[in-house]
């Protein structure tokens, strides 16, 4: 393939552009990329990632009802954006989201304390999670659109982020059930929630952090550089003393010299047609369908522990998806449409796992729906990157901004449309999808 006009430009020193960009001395602002990325996707990982808690605490399959609350939402949020989105500085689109986000993690063990439980219980944490996904939305639209203008390899460290935020809160919700629920067979609901509690408070604490490295970022030279790049098609910019407060409300800033919305999709429609199936699969079978999957060994802990390991699994190998495209690039833009099609040939897979009696079967061995939801995660992680950063590198400087929120709409479109495949087919396949009965 075509080296120099396929791979994205990551490859080449970013410290030695022909304008001479300010170093990243130490990776900063590239680590700390990573750690917005892993922010923004935390509350929603935060809640799939305790699927147990949930299910005992409200009814089995929560996460059919939980993906469509949070993805629908979240796609008009970043409607809103794409449409009014300009009026905001980056500041005022990412603080006060984080801000409200700290504060609904922080919310859903004090119901579990509270004893708001039932249908109660359950609308207050979907009325949650709608807010989450608002403020995901918000956080989105400024995050990629503020790494759109900065190197591919920044909007990668967002993508890649986002993988570790799985991970993350897989890995504390392990920990947590290891040693408060102490793995064993019947725990009682308080119990359980006292491990939820350690789970979000943590959680959210790792908010606080985004928060702080944010206003951290926008300090830098690099960044500044580049925001005074993407911004010199709509001012010029002589007083290089700008403060970070002045420079940062730039890139949000509408003039009609900026690139019309359907200008610049009609350069990157492909890619962001292609992102969206990705995510439409993906979506159509995690969380919901794939942690509903009734395990091999019925009457043990894995009735519990399934669920979990199958999103820790998930989670993992998203990761490692996302993380790849840094090292290697298998499909270029042009090939890139190949395997995000040979991979919905999975669904019917997870569909007759999650109603085995379909193929004439009690359930399938555990270590089937493990290694098929591996295999959708790190497919989801690798192509979803590779065409997040494909995209906003069709265009000009000055429309970066624009592809990236781009992208996201249609990323965000494809978990919408997801969500609401995985839901149908559950309510189709006759089963035990109902809501909380008192």
């Amino acid at each position: 393939m075509d080296t120099k006009e396929e791979l994205p430009v990551f490859y080449q020193d970013i410290g030695a552009t022909k304008d001479e960009a300010p170093k990243d001395k130490f990776n900063l602002v590239y680590l700390i990329f990573l750690l917005q990325g892993t922010g923004v996707l935390f509350p929603w990982n935060a809640f799939i990632s305790a699927p147990d808690y949930f299910s005992a605490l409200y009814f089995p399959n929560t996460m059919l009802y939980f993906s469509v609350a949070y993805s629908v939402p979240n796609l008009l949020g970043l409607l809103f954006m794409i449409k009014f989105g300009s009026k905001l500085s980056l500041r005022m689109k990412m603080i006060p989201a984080y801000v409200l986000t700290f504060f609904i993690l922080i919310l859903v063990p004090i119901l579990g304390f509270a004893g708001v439980n039932g249908i109660a219980g359950f609308s207050v944490t979907i009325v949650l999670i709608i807010l989450a996904a608002l403020c995901t939305s918000l956080l989105q639209g400024g995050i990629f659109g503020f790494a759109g203008v900065l190197p591919p390899n920044y909007t990668q460290a967002v993508m890649s982020g986002n993988g570790i935020a799985g991970v993350a809160c897989s890995f504390l919700r392990i920990v947590t059930k290891l040693t408060i629920e102490q793995n064993k067979k019947h725990v009682p609901i308080q119990t359980m929630t006292i491990s939820a509690a350690v789970y979000f408070f943590v959680c959210a604490l790792v908010i606080i952090a985004c928060i702080a490295t944010f206003i951290i970022i926008m300090r830098t030279p690099f960044v500044q550089h580049y925001l005074q790049k993407a911004s010199e098609p709509k001012t010029s910019i002589n007083d290089q003393s700008q403060s970070y407060d002045e420079v940062s409300t730039l890139v949000p800033t509408s003039t009609p010299q900026k690139s019309g919305i359907f200008t610049v999709f009609k350069k990157i429609w492909i890619q962001a047609c292609l992102v969206m199936t990705v995510f439409w699969m993906t979506l159509s079978v995690f969380p919901g369908l794939s942690v509903s999957v009734p395990t091999y060994y019925t009457g043990t802990v894995m009735k519990d522990w399934l669920p979990i390991l199958i999103g820790a699994s998930f989670n993992i190998f998203d990761f490692i998806g996302r993380s790849a495209p840094r090292w290697i690039v298998m499909f270029n833009r042009k090939w890139v449409a190949a395997p995000i099609f040979v991979r919905l040939l999975l669904v019917p897979l997870f569909v007759f796992m999650y109603k085995p009696s379909i193929v004439g079967l009690d359930a399938f061995n555990d270590a089937v729906p493990l290694l098929a939801i591996s295999a959708v995660a790190l497919t989801n992680g690798y192509l979803s990157s590779l065409c997040m950063m494909y995209g906003p590198s069709l265009v000009d400087d000055h429309e970066k901004e624009t592809a990236g929120t781009i992208m996201t709409f249609f990323l965000l479109m494809g978990i919408c449309l997801g969500s609401n495949t995985g839901l149908v087919i559950g309510q189709a396949i006759p089963g035990d999808i109902h809501p909380y009965v008192e």
